[in-house]
């Protein structure tokens, strides 16, 4: 009895698990860019950003959870399957009431592969005497954008 125990779990062991290339299955996450840098933010001025995504995959993508790294981010995204070849959003928001430089980021978590896609917001709040956000030009220019897909 113990050597049919014992050849049965060699066999079972010994057996070659079926795996598949990452391109030729599944969903497929690729990100228009995973880096947003705000350069100069007015203190309480408007500070987020919409990160976009395409499922370039063979199945629905999921977003399973956003998390981010602290309290002084907010996040919102797509929250229904996305289908091969569609868009989805993720939304980050930095609170700026906090002056200095920031660097924060979310983390995406979703049924692709790579299950987790790390996103950055990177700015500077100032506090500039005589300017509000009501009164200055606001600009949102992306100075560096990183492709990525997994």
């Amino acid at each position: 009895m113990i050597i049919t125990a014992s050849f049965a779990i060699t066999t079972i062991f010994s057996q070659k698990i079926k795996s598949y290339p990452p391109d030729s299955c599944g969903a497929k996450i690729e990100f228009d860019n995973i880096r947003h840098d705000f350069g100069v933010v007015l203190y309480n001025g408007d500070a987020f950003h919409k990160y976009v995504f395409t499922n370039t995959g063979s199945v629905p993508l999921i977003i399973k959870e956003c998390l981010k790294g602290c309290g002084c981010t907010s996040v919102d995204w797509t929250k229904e399957a996305i289908l091969p070849g569609k868009k989805g959003f993720v939304k980050a928001t930095f609170n700026t009431q906090i002056v200095g430089h920031f660097n924060k980021g979310v983390d995406v978590y979703t049924n692709t592969l790579t299950p987790r896609v790390n996103l950055r917001l990177i700015g500077t709040v100032e506090k500039l005497p005589g300017i509000t956000p009501e009164n200055a030009i606001k600009a949102n220019v992306e100075k560096t954008t990183q492709k990525q897909s997994w």
